[in-house]
């Protein structure tokens, strides 16, 4: 989901053929699955061309344009979502359970999934620039966390992850 705008690259230095390619895999690999390491691993290749653009992604969060393909994107889910209900009203759930799952409003819905989309945007932004390992990154880094105290743990827990690897515990 994860697009660059044709803005984005446009302001960008010059960019190699696959470092945008290798910028949305990283953001659109999910992280169950895992290929993050892969995706970051190809991130890095590219980390003097998307260093600003990952800062700027951490402390704003993504572009317009990523932002409205998030929001069209979270409003085909509850479409969906609200078909499903439809269509399987009992789904194995007590009379109590489908109440509650009833009840969620569509705005409540929307607005905590991208809020939530957007969130995990920031924080694959900090774990990209903290394996950066750049004074550049590191700076902005401590940055977020006196001004958003609430990316405190994530920040802490990327350093540790790359300290960790360092020593050669891969986590």
């Amino acid at each position: 989901m994860f697009c660059l705008s044709q803005n984005a690259l446009v302001t960008a230095q010059i960019i190699p053929p696959d470092a945008p390619a290798a910028l949305e895999y990283y953001f659109n690999t999910d992280c169950t699955v895992g290929e993050k390491r892969q995706a970051l691993q190809d991130l890095l290749k590219y980390k003097d061309v998307w260093e600003n653009t990952l800062i700027d992604l951490m402390i704003h969060g993504p572009s317009d344009f990523t932002k409205k393909a998030i929001a069209q994107k979270v409003q085909g889910d509850w479409i969906e979502r609200e078909r499903h209900l439809s269509t399987n009203p009992a789904l194995g759930l007590s009379a109590k359970e489908m109440q509650i799952l009833k009840a969620v409003v569509r705005e409540e819905y929307v607005d905590r999934e991208i809020a939530q989309i957007l969130r995990e945007y920031r924080e694959r932004a900090v774990f990209a620039l903290a394996a950066f390992h750049s004074r550049k990154a590191s700076t902005a880094l401590d940055a977020l966390k006196k001004s958003d105290p609430s990316f405190g743990p994530v920040i802490t827990a990327a350093r540790k992850r790359e300290q960790a690897k360092k020593k050669g515990n891969n986590l």
